[in-house]
């Protein structure tokens, strides 16, 4: 400190800079059910590398992001003027979910379903899936695989499998649907290293009957004349990049996809399409513990002519929690669950959400959200206007429990919906949400 004048001085700092110390060794604790290669593989700091803070928090947020771990703390521990020693502390979590209910009623007689995810497959890192769900006038049954490091390189590897059966009196028709898919993809070094490239490759056949009158009476998109069933053989390219810093409760970084489907052709099957879509979410520290969640998604599709045969359910739908294949929109019916809300679907979609997310607890994480949302679809391009839009706002609560994965609950004012005269009306939904979350 050197005083100057009367009421003043400077501040000097004198700064000493050492030589870069390199990594000696890196040591793993805590791990008990992961094996010790799946955390090394995503490390992104490795011994006999100059220490990087970037790269040692860079390791960190990857093994968060894997979600196998409730915490992770990293640890730099001198040896000698030009060696360190790293720690990674890790505390493992459930992983693993699974269900099984059983209930009766009049309509549906017996109802129920089982199912498992195990999302670190004996410690290896791997996925594996099933779910049966059964009623008198529904059944759907799922099993799925994934190998995200297929022969110990960064190439993810993995497969999925469905059976669905809906009778006409659940959704106004018989839905019969059977097909399955085979999933591989990359991780990419450029434009930088959080990005990545899938392809998939899907074929399933889908057969509808048993129209109710009031489908009958509007047709809608053609399925009462359509000859079924279509058979579909597509394959899709997922362009995306993940950069967020947590996977249950981000507070900074994005998730980015673009997708292209191309259907028929020299693929096979008996209809012809190509459908794009991208979406994309920020997430934004706001103020406290305050995070400001944005969500913008698109989407366009069109057969290759006028002639080309388009499966009813590829076809764009919005509204409700996305149980189904529908966009969900809250504050509105899923036009895909049946009752009196039936949709001829789109061909161009559009969706804005806007969410503030205040967490309750860290562990397990559970957080309520204040949120609304705008979107539509069209039934062509030259109809689409990005002004007409359903609006909503509500409420919510997101809970991650252990064995059970994320449930939550929003009510939500959809200020757009239309009664049975036509008439557009305000009204309140609950929504209820089960499965991943972000």
């Amino acid at each position: 400190e050197v005083p100057v004048g009367k009421n003043g001085l400077n501040i000097n700092f004198q700064v000493r800079e050492g030589n870069p110390v390199k990594i000696r060794r890196i040591n793993i604790v805590g791990n008990t059910k992961t094996k010790e290669k799946v955390i090394r593989r995503e490390l992104r700091i490795f011994p006999g590398d100059t220490f990087s803070r970037a790269a040692l928090m860079r390791s960190q947020r990857e093994l968060f992001i894997l979600n196998y771990f409730s915490n992770v703390v990293p640890d730099v521990k001198p040896v000698d003027d030009s060696h360190v020693d790293l720690k990674f502390k890790v505390d493992e979590k459930s992983t693993d979910t699974a269900n099984m209910s059983a209930g009766w009623s009049e309509r549906d007689r017996l109802i129920g379903s089982i199912g498992v995810a195990m999302n670190n497959l004996f410690g290896n890192g791997q996925h594996l899936n099933f779910n049966w769900t059964f009623g008198r006038y529904y059944r759907d049954f799922q099993i799925g695989f994934t190998e995200p490091w297929l022969l110990d390189t960064p190439t993810l590897a993995g497969f999925n499998i469905y059976d669905t059966k809906r009778e006409a009196y659940y959704i106004g028709y018989k839905q019969m649907s059977r097909g399955g898919s085979f999933r591989i993809g990359r991780r990419l070094t450029w434009p930088d290293n959080y990005f990545r490239w899938d392809w998939v490759y899907r074929i399933d056949q889908t057969s509808l009957s048993d129209f109710s009158q009031y489908i009958i009476e509007r047709n809608p998109n053609g399925i009462v004349t359509e000859h079924w069933p279509l058979t579909s053989s597509s394959v899709t390219q997922i362009l995306s990049r993940d950069s967020r810093d947590r996977p249950e409760f981000p507070t900074t970084g994005s998730q980015m996809s673009l997708s292209t489907e191309v259907a028929g052709g020299i693929l096979g099957g008996n209809v012809g399409y190509y459908k794009t879509e991208f979406g994309i979410n920020w997430f934004f520290p706001f103020f406290w513990k305050f995070v400001l969640h944005s969500e913008t998604r698109m989407g366009y599709m069109d057969g290759f002519t006028k002639a080309s045969r388009i499966p009813y359910l590829d076809l764009f739908f919005m509204g409700g929690d996305g149980l189904s294949r529908s966009i969900p929109l809250r504050g509105y019916d899923d036009p895909l669950a049946g009752g009196t809300v039936y949709s001829s679907g789109g061909r161009t979609m559009f969706k804005q959400s806007l969410e503030i997310r205040f967490p309750f607890v860290q562990n397990p994480t559970a957080y309520g959200i204040v949120f609304a949302e705008a979107g539509n679809i069209w039934p062509s391009l030259s109809n689409t206007d990005p002004f007409e839009l359903r609006r909503s706002v509500g409420v919510g609560v997101r809970v991650f429990m252990p064995m059970i994965g994320m449930i939550g609950f929003d009510y939500a004012y959809g200020f757009d919906n239309i009664d049975k005269y036509g008439n557009v009306k305000g009204q309140w939904k609950p929504h209820f949400v089960f499965g991943t979350g972000f």
